[in-house]
This record gives C-alpha cells, sequence and structure tokens, in this order.
C-alpha cells in the first residue's frame, strides 16, 4: 500500500444504518458512526436543502411548465 499522506477518512453517509439484506440486523449504525444527526436537525442548522415533493406537471388542460420545452426558448 503506498503511502499517499491520507491519515483520515470520514464517511458523510445519508443512510448511516444497515439495510435489510445486508447480512447485519436492519437499521443498526454502522460500527465507525460518530454522530447520527437527522434530516429534520440537518435542514434547520442548514447543512442540507429541504427537500421537495415532485409534483405532476402534466395534468391535461392544465398550464404546460414554464421550461418543459427549454430547447425552443434557447434555440435561437
Amino acid at each position: 500500500m503506498a503511502n499517499n499522506g491520507v491519515t483520515r477518512v470520514f464517511d458523510l453517509s445519508a443512510t448511516p444504518f444497515f439495510l435489510r439484506g445486508s447480512g447485519y440486523i436492519e437499521g443498526t449504525l454502522f460500527p465507525w458512526t460518530m454522530c447520527d444527526f437527522s434530516l429534520m436537525d440537518a435542514i434547520e442548522c442548514g447543512i442540507v436543502k429541504l427537500p421537495r415533493a415532485p409534483v405532476t406537471d402534466n395534468i391535461p388542460g392544465g398550464e404546460m411548465p414554464k421550461f418543459r420545452n427549454l430547447w425552443e426558448h434557447i434555440r435561437t
């Protein structure tokens, strides 16, 4: 193994726990987890953006989304 000067590696995972089928107990934190920071706390602290739920933009008879056919607006 080459010595490249790396002394620490930080894994910033959005899912710091084992999932079903992983071979470990589902929902248990990775053993190397130092802090389990909730999404709500991260949003309130401004660390992550507020998740947005997708909206239906193809309702028949509804208003066409502004940039649905972007190329038609920018090609010229």
